[in-house]
């Protein structure tokens, strides 16, 4: 548990979650389920290709971006992926070179990019909260609280307003 939310590591299926809670067969008892995929072994295992929703998620070190086109080589149908790119300055060429070097691989990107600026005090915040096992998010930056904002709402969809995000975030601003 961190802040509320169930958090689990280390699982290699939904079948392995529904097991360790005591599930059997039912299914899990989550309006959402947010997962890390970052092996090809996953990727196949959660069955990523059927999912709601999917993000591509990388920064663009080196080993960022072969882990994640390692996972793309795994789709034998076109997946429809949303980017959420971490960077300093999102630049037109990294947006450009992602394109590039996904280029014959089954992937559909959408046509809205998620970034998320890399500055110091966004890291000191991540690294702060992890030690206190809390999420403060006052000291992120606007643009990354925005990016917040965009993330949650698209993740609930119709389901939560940006209106009611925004208002949340203020709250936990406060706190």
């Amino acid at each position: 548990d961190f802040e509320g939310f169930d958090v689990a590591v280390g699982f290699k299926s939904i079948d392995d979650i529904r097991e360790y809670l005591g599930y059997g067969n039912r299914p899990l008892d989550y309006d959402i389920a947010l997962l890390d995929i970052d092996t090809p072994e996953m990727a196949i295992n959660f069955d990523i290709e059927r999912n709601y929703k999917n993000c591509f998620v990388t920064a663009f070190d080196l080993y960022s971006i072969k882990k994640g086109v390692e996972i793309l080589g795994i789709f034998k149908k076109p997946v429809k992926l949303i980017k959420v790119l971490f960077s300093k300055n999102l630049l037109k060429e990294e947006n450009e070179y992602l394109d590039y070097i996904s280029l014959g691989y089954k992937v559909a990107w959408d046509k809205e990019i998620l970034s998320f600026p890399i500055e110091l005090g966004n890291y000191s915040v991540t690294i702060q909260n992890q030690i206190i096992s809390r999420i403060k998010i006052r000291k992120l930056s606007d643009h990354y609280k925005n990016s917040l904002v965009y993330l949650v709402s698209m993740v609930f969809d119709e389901d939560v307003s940006t209106g009611e995000v925004k208002k949340i975030i203020k709250t936990m601003e406060r706190e």
